[in-house]
């Protein structure tokens, strides 16, 4: 996933949880993903996903 190249991505939004917990979707509308971006560790944590 492009999470890991760019944890930023334009298309991500803030998730509930707040702070570095970021969702973005799917390719082709198959859902979300949710994950937590760890800068200390320069890592992202794929934490679930919600398929639609």
């Amino acid at each position: 996933m492009a999470i890991a190249e760019d944890p930023w991505l334009d298309s991500s939004e803030p998730a509930l949880q707040g702070g570095a917990w970021r969702t973005v979707p799917l390719p082709d509308g198959g859902g979300i993903a949710e994950y937590l971006i760890k800068t200390e560790e320069h890592s992202v944590l794929l934490t679930r996903i919600f398929p639609f």
